[in-house]
């Protein structure tokens, strides 16, 4: 435990995080493997009932990662900003999951959201005991990108009421002034790497491929 009697370095702050993030998947693991029953697991995470089983499988739940997106793959504006973000995270430092995919549903559960939750302020999961959404989440998002885009993380002196009032309100318009698909919009194939929800891009990606032949 740290002892906040002492002045504390922000080279031990840094070093301490980096620690936390590199045990994120460790420890949400060893909650897991604990659990071992569906029932358990789902008291575990304060998570809500009402999940698919692919949530509550412990070896699931050991591929959760940090510094994750949670968005809505349907939403254009949403698209334009995973876009937008992997364009400009040179390190590859974030990555993203769609919420209306099977691989959101772990996530979700850590977090004790629901796919509506994420409709309404999409969701960025830092790390353990780290999960921010709407404008935070935004601006965390920022924070992890190169000058000039971190300098963005500086509307955190706004108050959260204010940046999300704003938020809400172009996220409850957003459909209208920038349209929506019926299905998830699916990246470009150089990308993949960057979703958490890949193999279902990639059964997607084939199944419309053979679509195509068919009507051909």
């Amino acid at each position: 435990m740290i002892n906040h009697s002492m002045q504390v370095q922000p080279s031990m702050l840094v070093q301490r995080y980096s620690v936390d993030k590199s045990l994120f998947k460790l420890a949400v693991g060893n909650l897991a493997v604990r659990s071992q029953g569906r029932g358990r697991l789902w008291e575990t995470f304060g998570g809500r009932r009402g999940f698919q089983d692919y949530a509550t499988t412990p070896e699931n739940v050991l591929n959760l990662k940090p510094c994750v997106v949670i968005y809505d793959g349907v939403c254009h504006l949403c698209n334009a900003g995973v876009n937008w973000v992997i364009r400009v995270d040179k390190k590859k430092a974030i990555s993203f999951c769609a919420v209306q995919s099977k691989a959101a549903e772990p996530y979700l559960l850590l977090c004790g959201v629901t796919r509506e939750d994420v409709l309404r302020r999409f969701v960025f999961i830092e790390g353990p005991g780290e999960i921010h959404h709407a404008s935070t989440a935004a601006l965390k998002v920022a924070s992890y990108l190169p000058f000039p885009y971190s300098a963005l993380s500086v509307f955190f002196v706004i108050p959260a009421t204010i940046r999300n009032a704003v938020y809400d309100y172009v996220a409850k318009r957003r459909y209208r002034w920038f349209g929506q698909s019926k299905e998830c919009i699916l990246p470009s194939s150089d990308v993949l790497d960057r979703f958490i929800d890949k193999l279902e891009i990639q059964k997607k990606m084939t199944e419309d491929q053979y679509n195509e032949q068919v009507q051909d």
